[in-house]
């Protein structure tokens, strides 16, 4: 079952209530799911899609193990996730073990930024005058409305319903 923004409210909470229940097995969501959730021995949490901050990255796999309860967050990296840098330095600074694909992966892109940074003259490019992203941008919501009325559209051709019905495309 999918649980993301573009589902109304009602529908996201059918979702959760029917998790909880053991209705249904698996969510497969977005960052909605990320904060205000609590599931009972939830046990595991996989993040495809990286987070693009930290601050999200704590709440999503903090959907697991809680209340005492050990858990399992698996996230799957690549060079160009936002969030590597920051993840490798949390990690550090709590004491826990940076798996070594992780570091692997860490070390081969501040590499590779290091060969970047010398090879150009234009200061304004370097790591260090890079604009910092720390959160939400509010991108991809831009077309929310359009994508359902697209999608009613199709579901009200599909169904074969009329809108100027007044009786809700019953016959007379």
């Amino acid at each position: 079952m999918s649980l993301h923004g573009g589902k109304e409210q009602h529908e996201r909470d059918g979702i959760i209530k029917d998790f909880r229940s053991g209705v249904i097995d698996i969510i497969i969501a977005t960052s909605v799911a990320a904060r205000g959730l609590d599931v009972q021995d939830l046990n595991l949490v996989v993040n495809f899609d990286s987070p693009s901050h930290l601050e999200d990255y704590v709440h999503r796999v903090g959907r697991t193990g809680r209340a005492g309860k050990k858990g399992l967050a698996i996230t799957l990296l690549e060079r160009d996730d936002r969030v590597l840098p920051d993840l490798v330095k949390m990690l550090k600074k709590s004491g826990k073990d940076v798996p070594l694909e992780v570091m692997e992966l860490y070390n081969e892109v501040e590499n590779q930024n290091t060969i970047n940074n010398n090879s150009t003259t234009n200061h304004a490019t370097t790591n260090q005058h890079r604009k910092k992203f720390s959160g939400y941008s509010g991108h991809g919501l831009e077309q929310l409305q359009q994508r359902r009325e697209v999608q009613n559209n199709a579901e009200r051709k599909a169904f074969a319903v009329n809108e100027d019905d007044d009786d809700g495309g019953a016959g007379d």
